[in-house]
This record gives C-alpha cells, structure tokens and sequence, in this order.
C-alpha cells in the first residue's frame, strides 16, 4: 500500500550467512535466529532512515 514501493527482494542479505553457518555446525538454533533478526531490523531501520530523508540524500548505512 505505500506509493513508494513496488517491490522488494531481500531474502537472500538476511538469512544466506547464518544460514550457512548453521548448516555448517558453526552456529546453533538460537543464534542463527538472532543473526537473522538482528539483519531484518538493520534493513528496516536503513529502509525507515531512507523514507524520511529528502529524495536523492546518501543514507548512513553505519
């Protein structure tokens, strides 16, 4: 619903680290979870910081 938005991909800069670490044996459950919710929140926050800034303003990614 937001006139901004077409569509967005972003499946894979989520969950394709943790992912292979978990399968590897590197990581268990409960920190791959974690990895991956700590990426989504950082997506969203970056998307929420690119939303309220004037069009054409570099965004800090930090």
């Amino acid at each position: 619903k937001q006139p901004l938005v077409k569509g967005f991909a972003v499946g894979r800069t989520i969950f394709a680290d943790p992912a292979r670490a978990w399968l590897k044996g590197d990581i268990n459950d409960a920190e791959a979870v974690d990895q991956m919710a700590n990426r989504f929140k950082r997506l969203c926050n970056i998307w929420d910081q690119a939303r309220s800034l004037p069009a054409n303003t570099p965004l800090n990614e930090g």
